[in-house]
């Protein structure tokens, strides 16, 4: 999605559950790009000059699967 944008990116991949303890990229960073998940792993302290921009992933369900999950729900309680 940012490449398309236009953003040239270097790609450090993490394992799951990084705890970012040790951050992952090397000093004097300028910027990175982090998703939510991981940006709320960060401590602001431990950044220094680096700057972190977050992208947000939004999706949304087709109707056909909105559908479909609603009608496997139970119905809520009737009193």
């Amino acid at each position: 999605m940012l490449r398309a944008l236009g953003l040239s990116i270097t790609e450090v991949a993490l394992p799951d559950h990084h705890d970012f303890a040790m951050l992952p990229w090397p000093v004097g960073t300028s910027d990175v790009i982090v998703t939510e998940k991981d940006a709320v792993k960060l401590k602001p302290d431990a950044m220094g000059a680096t700057r972190v921009w977050v992208a947000t992933l939004d999706f949304e369900l087709s109707a056909a699967f909105a559908t479909e999950l609603m009608r496997c729900l139970p119905s809520p309680a009737r009193t």
